[in-house]
């Protein structure tokens, strides 16, 4: 898979039009689409996902929101967005954790072809494109040499679609075989908040196995997002450096400044944890030695991290969502004019 950073039309002249007896998009088809960055929130015990409503993520700018799921088991909006993020393992996860649309559409495609594949909403920027392909039963028995006898790889992928090529291992292609595509990405220039921009990256050295980087990363979001809490609290728009470092050495560190914002609204143990796993790691990753962590290490510090922003701000994960403060959108739309589900805090894992 080849990431272009021009447009597929500046590469091809025009790039076609799918014919739309070809193509089905899901958000057509379903009664309330769905994107997100994020799986919808899990129950820790049997876990069922939930997802929020609208009132519920309105009363996020306040307070939390306590959530009682089928099986007895009581606990807060924020602990099971965490505990969503915590259990998914997949190295994709990232993908779609920093993704805030996601157009899933099922093609009939040209078999034996290298074709143009346009997105019905093209993207500012484009993450990632999965492919998994389906055939009519009687085939199965054609199988030969390939995982399957259909075989589907994008090739070329560019903000306004990919190039799709697809190969037969059998004698003669059957009708019915499709293509479905999953594309992530963003459809606006990005206006995530550094923190949420710094906890990707760290979920990026993940997939990379970079863990005691990773964690340090965790220590660089904290602090990103302190200042935007600094800026939030003193009603500026902008921080300088100079004034956010001043502010911090008055109260002895940021450490400190999360301790005395932390009074009333945390148990001091989530404070304490952070700087145990986050903090002090940082300090060893960044000026002294590298330190030797696991996976499982990287985990607890995210998720310890995540309960520290949190807690101070639950509406906090209404950023790493990506989820807009726009007003509500209905889902009527089925020609792609405006996306009809752009916004809103769903489970792009299924």
């Amino acid at each position: 898979m080849q990431f272009l950073p021009y447009r597929l039309a500046d590469l091809c002249a025009s790039l076609p039009k799918l014919d739309p007896t070809r193509v089905s998009y899901w958000d057509d088809l379903m009664e309330n689409p769905w994107a997100g960055r994020n799986p919808q929130p899990d129950c820790h015990k049997c876990g069922r996902g939930h997802i929020p409503t609208a009132d519920d993520i309105s009363k996020l700018e306040v307070q939390d929101v306590q959530i009682t799921c089928e099986c007895g088991s009581s606990f807060t909006l924020t602990e099971a967005f965490r505990n969503a993020i915590y259990r998914d393992r997949r190295d994709e996860a990232a993908v779609h954790l920093i993704a805030d649309w996601v157009e899933v559409a099922t093609l009939r495609p040209n078999i034996g072809s290298f074709e143009l594949i346009p997105f019905r909403s093209p993207f500012a920027t484009v993450f990632w494109v999965d492919v998994c392909t389906a055939v009519p039963v009687s085939a199965i028995s054609e199988r030969l040499a390939f995982p399957g006898p259909l075989l589907a790889v994008p090739y070329w992928v560019a903000p306004d679609g990919f190039a799709l090529l697809t190969v037969w291992s059998g004698s003669s292609v059957p009708e019915g075989c499709t293509v479905t595509y999953s594309a992530y990405g963003s459809l606006e220039a990005s206006q995530t908040p550094d923190w949420v921009k710094t906890v990707h990256s760290a979920r990026r050295l993940e997939m990379q196995k970079d863990f005691d980087s990773a964690i340090a990363l965790l220590g660089v979001a904290t602090e990103a997002f302190a200042r935007s809490e600094f800026s939030r609290r003193t009603s500026q728009a902008t921080v300088t450096h100079a004034k956010w470092d001043k502010y911090k050495k008055s109260k002895g560190g940021l450490p400190r400044v999360l301790e005395e914002w932390s009074a009333g609204r945390l148990a001091p143990s989530v404070l304490a944890t952070w700087k145990d796993q986050v903090w002090d790691l940082r300090n060893l990753t960044f000026h002294e030695a590298r330190t030797s962590v696991d996976e499982e290490a990287f985990r607890s510090a995210l998720d310890t991290t995540l309960a520290l922003i949190f807690g101070l701000r639950p509406s906090a994960v209404l950023e790493l969502a990506g989820v807009r403060p726009t007003p509500a959108v209905t889902h009527s739309n089925t020609h792609g004019d405006a996306p009809a589900g752009h916004g809103s805090l769903g489970s792009v894992h299924g």
